[in-house]
């Protein structure tokens, strides 16, 4: 019988012959991005016109300026991703912990004659690109599943519905800036800053998914199968540059104003796979099998950014809010300038005209505030932020909601302890290799921030 069925079915279709992503992967390689720096976190990051520690060097250069000591920042995070997956009518929930190195910085006032000069230079882990999704189901739709039969030259859609489906999919990796940023007052009430991101990062991606006639539904294809897996791990190297201008205005004693502008940026997509599959039968085992490997590189071309932002503070209290504005629908894939177009960069570049039709501008806001409490050295910290979905015609689902609060402690006059705690939660939809139906995903974060700053 196996001589048959060789004769029959002789390989299995290879699903890719390179790996691109999705317009959806590629807006989420920037649009997760939380920033970083515990007194911002804690206060919803609303910190466009605050930006008076280190941390400035994300959310507005310009107030880098306003420090006229030395500064030393570190902060390490631990962070609980839990995510609901619902698929073919079953939900699977799973939660795993991820703990890692946040951000470590210096800043270094220049003494000068009148004003401010500042710079600052540091690493900050920027976007979290830990993710996973562990689901299944029993499936009486059609999926992509074929196999190529040699004698009819064609593909055949066989053992493709009323089959159980699992799915393992694992993410882990990070987008990384090393920066370099400079500040000065260009009058009384006017401070500007610019800063440098050299970034980088990678991501490991891994989808074991597996097709089973869990009820013997396919017995005469020739022979009886049992089941098919699929196992899929791209590396994924990520680099660039990109540079942030900021303002900050002191529009009274109490008041400022923050704008920002990031200017359009590439990313460097350099990307290692693998594939290999296993087709079994219940009578003699194994039936086919295979594995194919390869590299992948492109483009990811992000819009400009702006941001905005107001403050009012005092001796004891600080409030304060945030917002940024993006158009999604500009960002673009493309094709490095020493490669020739291929059928892998043909589906690549198709996607813009996904991101354009179904994609838009959001405007993310933040609002966030901060009580001293006399005497103590405490300070109490509590913000939100909402971050709209970039994908058009759907529901506030979708929006990334974010709570946060957090504490500071002066212990003297050169060191302060910080921590903070976020929570946030949205809907994600995808649909994966083989799946017959959308997965809805109900994922939420739990972030803890702990780390000092030492003033010098």
């Amino acid at each position: 019988m196996k001589l048959i069925i060789n004769s029959l079915i002789m390989i299995m279709l290879f699903m890719s012959t390179a790996f691109t992503q999705s317009a959806q992967e590629g807006i989420e390689l920037i649009e997760n991005e939380s920033g970083f720096g515990i007194r911002a976190a804690g206060m919803g990051n609303a910190y466009n016109a605050v930006a008076n520690d280190y941390s400035a060097i994300y959310w507005n250069p310009a107030g880098l300026a306003q420090m006229e000591r030395g500064q030393l920042s570190g902060e390490l995070y631990h962070n609980t991703f839990d995510n609901s997956v619902d698929y073919l009518g079953k939900n699977f929930s799973d939660s795993r912990t991820f703990t890692k190195l946040k951000s470590l910085g210096l800043v270094f006032p220049f003494p000068v004659a009148r004003g401010s000069f500042v710079i600052a230079f540091g690493y900050q882990r920027l976007n979290d690109l830990d993710a996973f999704s562990d689901f299944g189901g029993f499936s009486t739709g059609t999926n992509s599943f074929r196999i190529y039969n040699p004698d009819t030259e064609k593909e055949d859609a066989t053992f493709n519905k009323n089959i159980q489906q699992d799915y393992a999919i694992f993410n882990e990796g990070s987008m990384d800036h090393w920066s370099f940023a400079a500040a000065l007052d260009l009058s009384e009430n006017f401070s500007a800053g610019l800063t440098l991101n050299f970034f980088g990062g990678n991501k490991t991606y891994t989808l074991d998914y597996l097709q089973t006639d869990t009820q013997n539904n396919w017995q005469d294809i020739p022979d009886d199968f049992k089941d098919y897996n699929h196992r899929r791990r791209v590396l994924g190297d990520y680099s660039g540059f990109n540079a942030k201008l900021g303002g900050l205005f002191r529009l009274s004693k109490n008041l400022q104003l923050g704008t920002t502008i990031t200017f359009p940026y590439s990313i460097t997509v350099d990307e290692e796979w693998s594939e290999s599959f296993a087709l079994n039968y219940d009578e003699d085992g194994v039936f086919s099998d295979g594995s194919d490997d390869g590299t992948f590189d492109y483009l990811v071309e992000i819009p400009f950014q702006f941001g905005a932002g107001l403050s009012y503070s005092n001796k004891l209290l600080t409030v304060s809010s945030s917002f940024d504005y993006r158009d999604w629908s500009q960002l673009k894939f493309a094709v490095p300038s020493n490669r020739e177009l291929t059928s892998g960069y043909d589906e690549l570049l198709l996607e813009n005209g996904t991101i354009r039709e179904d994609y838009q501008a959001v405007l993310v806001y933040a609002f966030g505030g901060e009580v001293k409490v006399p005497g103590t050295g405490l300070m109490l910290r509590g913000g939100y932020r909402n971050l709209p979905s970039p994908k058009k015609n759907v529901s506030s689902d979708y929006d990334k909601q974010f709570y946060s609060a957090g504490l500071g402690y002066s212990v003297d006059r050169r060191t302060t302890v910080n921590v903070s705690y976020t929570e946030g939660s949205w809907r994600r939809d995808f649909d994966y290799l083989f799946s017959t139906g959308t997965t809805s995903e109900n994922i939420k974060s739990k972030t803890i921030l702990f780390g000092l700053n030492y003033n010098f």
